[in-house]
């Protein structure tokens, strides 16, 4: 069974072996049964015309009224080959010419004694009357045939036929009577078994003589075109495992063999050149390594630190020897981040401020495929201008950059943070919403540089008076908006009027501006959910400061009261 298993050659004979051997045997198998079917077909006809030729011998007989010689007769032909039983019954299932019953019946009809009795009865029930066989073979006036087995064990096959009553036999017969006896013939099949058997060892010595031909046929083949190849390749790698990687194999074709013959050359010069090159990758692994700008440290399965690059002790501060003495888990005098960081429990990697630096420390314990750490490993990383720069850019996210104030992406948010806090406390809160008066024309007149130069003044004058509390905004273009906290609608009309007498005053390159301005506030109304409708407040009274002139500050009167606001903070 191991020579079987360890050698393809032996497999591959095996497979085609086994596969011949079925189809060889299933062809075998369908031939025999063929034979079989046609030699018991052949036999069963052979019985039927001797029954057939029994049947009109037995009429021509009886039609001439020789009762003993039909007697005779079925006595004779048990003499036939293969025959053990031959006996003519009458419908009742009983031996026929035992006994006067039919003698005296055909006497009576007859009103005469045609027939002489016999001088000694007996009576045989050879079959009972309600056999299916039987009761078939009477009532539908059919030839039935069925197998069955001897005490001997010897295979039988036994035919029933009717005996139909015809005209002829209506002379001492009645017509009513549609089968007048049933013909019973037992033959052995013992013969034919024989033949058969016969047949299948003879297939059987053929099937083996043909598949030892074929497997000598396919095993000298395949020996030739499969093994020998194979061999030789795997003699050649036996040889590149134990270090020998000048081996060739043999290209013996363009089949699939010839294929990986020239694969496997190909693999090894590859494999070769990898293998002398290896060392010079491995230096210039070092040469990355000691080169690179992030810090790299790594220990053994101790935790013994054997890899430190001049980057990791630059970022550090630390001399290679020091950072060997105090340790990995101290390379930026935090064990417990280091600790976290090796045993997964925190993100990949950790920032710490270490002298004076941002440094973003990522470390992970190197593991074997079945679990055993073998070593650590840290890479460091000066994060210190990357988060400043992230810093600045969070500024410009949320500052409008000509005006220094915050954008309508900060005051939405804001103003939506202070109306949930207004609502939640029940407190006071107010917007301004302003523009500068006539700045379209302002600008066709004076240009969009100094229209520019207005809002950046506009910016500064916001942020000068308004408190720390206050969030000023450029909402967009011209217009720009003061969220107060905490602040009733006194107090927010107290500071526009403050706003608006500023900008008034203000020159900018000896210009003269104004500005309008609508004030809102959450104070005597039902509460506000939505910003858009805190906002379009304020814009309606904007609307108002224009149409009443310009450059005034006018409150958004609540519709939803008719009552003074109460007094409440003022700014």
């Amino acid at each position: 069974m191991r020579l079987i298993r360890d050698h393809i050659g032996n497999k591959i004979l095996v497979v085609v072996g086994v596969s011949a051997l079925v189809s060889l045997l299933g062809m075998v198998l369908f031939y025999t049964w063929s034979e079989k079917q046609s030699i018991l077909e052949q036999y069963t006809k052979g019985r039927q015309e001797l029954l057939n030729s029994v049947d009109r011998g037995l009429h021509f007989i009886m039609i001439t009224g020789s009762a003993e010689a039909a007697e005779k007769y079925a006595r004779q032909l048990l003499e036939a080959p293969d025959v053990t039983e031959f006996i003519i019954l009458r419908t009742d299932g009983k031996q026929a010419f035992l006994d006067n019953n039919t003698i005296h019946q055909v006497n009576w009809n007859k009103g005469e004694e045609l027939f002489t009795p016999r001088g000694e009865e007996t009576e045989r029930q050879v079959i009972a009357p309600e056999t299916p066989e039987f009761r078939r073979t009477v009532q539908e006036e059919q030839t039935v045939l069925y197998n069955e087995q001897a005490s001997n064990g010897e295979p039988l096959i036994t035919f029933l036929k009717p005996l139909v009553n015809d005209e002829g036999c209506h002379r001492c017969h009645e017509q009513g009577d549609q089968v007048l006896g049933v013909i019973k013939l037992t033959s052995s099949l013992q013969a034919t078994h024989d033949e058969i058997e016969k047949t299948w060892q003879t297939a059987l010595v053929v099937l083996g003589i043909f598949l030892l031909i074929m497997l000598l046929i396919t095993a000298a083949l395949m020996r030739r075109a499969i093994i020998v190849p194979v061999q030789s390749v795997t003699k050649a790698m036996r040889q590149v495992e134990e270090g020998d990687f000048t081996q060739q194999v043999p290209v013996l074709g363009n089949d699939e063999l010839g294929r990986m013959a020239r694969s496997f050359n190909s693999m090894i010069e590859r494999l070769l050149q990898t293998y002398t090159g290896l060392q010079r990758e491995q230096d210039k692994l070092t040469t990355i390594i000691l080169s690179s700008s992030e810090g790299i440290v790594v220990t053994d399965h101790d935790d013994r630190v054997v890899l430190v690059n001049p980057a990791a002790e630059r970022l550090l501060g630390k001399s290679m020897g020091q950072i060997i003495r105090e340790g990995f888990k101290h390379l930026a005098d935090q064990p417990d981040v280091l600790q976290q960081l090796m045993d997964g429990k925190v993100e990949d990697s950790k920032i710490l401020k270490f002298n004076d630096r941002l440094l973003q420390i990522y470390a992970a314990r190197i593991r074997r495929s079945d679990g055993e750490p073998i070593g650590s490993a840290a890479l460091i990383q000066d994060v210190t201008e990357q988060k400043r720069l992230e810093s600045e850019l969070r500024q410009l996210s949320f500052n409008d950059q000509l005006t220094g104030l915050y954008n309508r992406r900060s005051l939405e948010k804001t103003l939506k943070k202070q109306l949930h806090l207004a609502n939640r406390h029940h407190s006071p809160l107010s917007i301004v919403l302003f523009d500068v008066d006539h700045f379209k024309h302002f600008n066709d007149t004076y240009g969009h540089d100094q229209g520019d130069r207005v809002l950046s003044t506009l910016g500064g004058l916001c942020m000068n008076t308004c408190r720390e509390t206050d969030h000023p905004c450029r909402y967009g273009g011209e217009e720009f908006c003061i969220i107060l906290p905490h602040t009733n609608n006194e107090g927010a009309m107290v500071f526009a009027e403050k706003l608006r007498r500023r900008v008034e005053q203000a020159r900018v390159d000896e210009l003269q501006v104004t500005i309008s301005l609508g004030v809102a506030c959450t104070l005597g109304q039902k509460p506000i959910r939505d910003i858009n409708t805190f906002m379009k407040q304020a814009d309606q009274a904007l609307y108002e400061a224009k149409n009443q002139g310009r450059n005034r500050a006018v409150l958004a009167v609540s519709r939803d009261s008719d009552q003074q606001p109460d007094d409440g903070d003022e700014t």
